[in-house]
């Protein structure tokens, strides 16, 4: 073998294409005696015989000289779910000494995700990392290209598609749904491939149940066929799991929340882009909005930041933004690593539990507590990259003081154009103190005793108007109501007698302490 290249991308976006198109060219070119590929995978080159004619990994070597060896999934010949993976890391073995010994024209190729073959590389994969020439990138497909894909692969099986339906962007609109909702193993080609099926499936019976069978209609695809399932027909907002009523239900429980008018009107404003700029897409426009969804939560400790989180995340879901809707919380002690090499592992991990869904950092500012601290800044500088490569399957959030997130902003460029959203979450009035008050006792089956309501008012006004940032909040209040239950709890047991059910739930002045 005389290069190694590596092919980085999700399955479906061209990279046995691309090898078949690079063994053609070498061969044309001289530089392969074929212009074959052999692909295999981990099973191909693995087994338990210890003798080198036993060895699969031979065998396929053999089978491949002269032309393009590829070994799809790549990364998987290091499994760590079975220990000491003697077998993969023989194959590897087997590989970097044939690549080396120059004994063949062989191009080997290594492909396989990006994060899980950055991770192979650097890890049991480094004696064939060394030896590589070529790194290529294959980006996903966009919802526009899939929907090109989509148009000309229907013609090469006897297909048209209905007028406009490709070319002023309704197609491209249901595939962004489809693509948001999808795995990132199952979107790009394989998206394609699967929808044109379900498409032709579609038509056929569509066809059968109106009785319009004729040359026409046989062979075009509407755009119900498709399965738009509301994204691209202009039935409003919705397209992802819950619709309409997924998304109505999460701004209502949105706005049941205690204060935080400027956040209420974000949500309610990106829900009103967010299905503006479908609408503009499927009249064939650019989209005004900026792409990225990825925010920054500013403000102190129970000002509802991960309340409103939650609720973003249902949002998303419901418009069909984000598959699953899930909301993984996460800070420094998640993400950052004590030994070299493993703060970026780390990482890699808590970003992949929280694709389809929120991934919230907490006190994101921590990251990175001063210049010096390294492994802090290799988990700022891994997380922006994995943002930025997993952009269509996840949101980050991230949360902090106001102050704080600032400089945060300073130790990466990156930070502050992958997070266009700055959020203020202000501090509660001492009226709105109150109302969380009320609604958590009422959650707590307790009342409180009229004769305390003015007492408990001026309280947190003065809470309210403290300048400290930990001058807690929603959080404060949580406190005030459980010191209240102990008080409660010895003054009626200093009481004699079995106690109604009134007095069980109320509580008073000395139990508040105000």
């Amino acid at each position: 073998m005389h290069a190694v290249n590596v092919f980085i991308g999700n399955a479906g976006t061209g990279k046995s294409s691309v090898a078949g198109v690079l063994a053609r060219m070498l061969h044309s070119l001289g530089e392969l005696e074929r212009d074959t590929v052999v692909e295999v995978d981990r099973k191909d080159l693995t087994a338990s015989g210890y003798h080198e004619e036993d060895d699969p990994c031979v065998d396929v070597i053999r089978r491949a000289r002269g032309g393009v060896l590829m070994i799809n999934d790549a990364h998987l010949l290091i499994d760590e779910k079975r220990g000491s993976d003697s077998s993969g890391t023989k194959a590897i073995h087997t590989l970097a000494r044939e690549c080396e010994s120059g004994r063949n024209q062989t191009v080997l190729v290594l492909a396989g995700p990006r994060a899980e073959m950055e991770k192979f590389l650097v890890g049991g994969g480094a004696p064939l990392n060394r030896l590589v020439t070529n790194t290529l990138d294959f980006p996903d497909l966009s919802a526009e290209e899939c929907a090109q894909v989509t148009k000309h692969v229907a013609q090469t099986k006897g297909f048209q598609l209905a007028n406009g339906l490709a070319d002023d962007g309704v197609l491209a609109e249901i595939y962004r749904t489809k693509l948001r909702r999808a795995d990132p193993q199952s979107s790009n080609g394989r998206c394609v491939h699967a929808t044109l099926i379900e498409a032709i499936r579609n038509q056929t019976d569509r066809i059968h149940q109106k009785g319009t069978i004729g040359k026409s209609s046989l062979t075009t695809l509407e755009e119900e066929d498709f399965g738009s399932n509301g994204a691209g027909n202009g039935s409003g907002v919705g397209g992802g799991g819950g619709g309409e009523d997924g998304v109505a239900a999460a701004l209502k429980k949105l706005d049941g929340v205690t204060g935080l008018p400027g956040v209420k009107n974000f949500v309610h404003g990106m829900v009103a882009s967010l299905d503006l700029d479908r609408q503009r897409r499927e009249a064939g426009l650019k989209a005004l909005s900026d792409s990225s969804l990825h925010m920054i939560f500013a403000g102190n400790p129970g000002t509802g930041k991960t309340t409103i989180a939650r609720t973003v995340a249902e949002v998303l879901r419901s418009l069909g933004v984000l598959r699953v809707g899930h909301l993984v919380e996460a800070d420094r002690s998640s993400l950052v690593a004590g030994y070299v090499g493993q703060t970026a592992i780390k990482t890699h991990a808590v970003v992949q539990s929280a694709l389809g869904g929120v991934l919230f950092i907490d006190e994101a500012y921590s990251l990175v507590s001063n210049d010096k601290d390294t492994f802090g800044r290799e988990a700022l500088d891994t997380l922006i990259k994995l943002v930025e490569d997993y952009r269509d399957y996840l949101v980050v959030i991230l949360a902090g003081y106001k102050d704080e997130m600032n400089v945060l902003l300073s130790h990466n460029p990156g930070v502050r154009s992958r997070f266009p959203t700055v959020i203020d979450f202000e501090n509660y009035s001492g009226e709105e103190l109150m109302e969380i008050f009320h609604s958590m006792v009422k959650s707590d089956d307790l009342t409180l005793d009229p004769a305390a309501e003015p007492l408990l008012k001026e309280s947190f006004d003065r809470l309210s108007q403290l300048a400290d940032k930990e001058n807690g909040n929603g959080r404060e209040v949580r406190n005030v109501i459980e010191q209240a239950k102990r008080k409660q709890a010895l003054r009626l047991q200093q009481s004699p007698g079995r106690k109604t059910a009134e007095q069980l739930r109320l509580l008073t002045a000395d139990d508040l302490s105000v």
